[in-house]
């Protein structure tokens, strides 16, 4: 897109709109366009693509979930991420990562790196191995 272009912005209804050609610079650079929702309890949900930074972003006020794999069979692959340059982060700033399955695997080509002050594999009561204050 041009950076010539007027902005554009598109409503529908007083819950939903389109904006593109926006002018305003925030942390991600000029937003190439967003789409924003807010419903009746004021909760805000925006998808956007920013110039510059080249980020796509999708970010909502409350939870957000993620669905996939209802028709196809248990032994395929629902859902994959893949960075082909670059890593993967999960962040929780307030909170915990929890891995749920009948199995997880961790597998690094190189290394498997496990850090934490306190390391516990298996259950709080009767644990397999704990380790207090694991070192750098």
């Amino acid at each position: 897109m041009s950076d010539n272009k007027p902005r554009y912005l598109e409503s529908f209804g007083p819950k939903l709109y389109v904006e593109t050609g926006s002018t305003v610079v925030g942390f991600a650079g000029k937003t190439a366009y967003q789409l924003v929702s807010v419903n009746a309890d004021g909760l805000r949900y925006n998808q956007s693509f920013h110039e510059g930074s080249g980020l796509a972003r999708f970010n909502t006020d409350s939870k957000f979930q993620f669905e996939c794999g209802d028709k196809i069979k248990s032994t395929d692959v629902a859902c994959l991420f893949t960075a082909h340059k670059g890593g993967i982060e999960f962040t929780a700033e307030d909170g915990i990562i929890t891995f749920k399955a009948t199995q997880i695997v961790i597998e690094g080509e190189e290394e498997v790196v496990i850090q934490g002050r306190n390391i516990r594999l298996g259950y709080q009561e009767g644990c397999y191995k704990k380790y207090k204050n694991a070192s750098r």
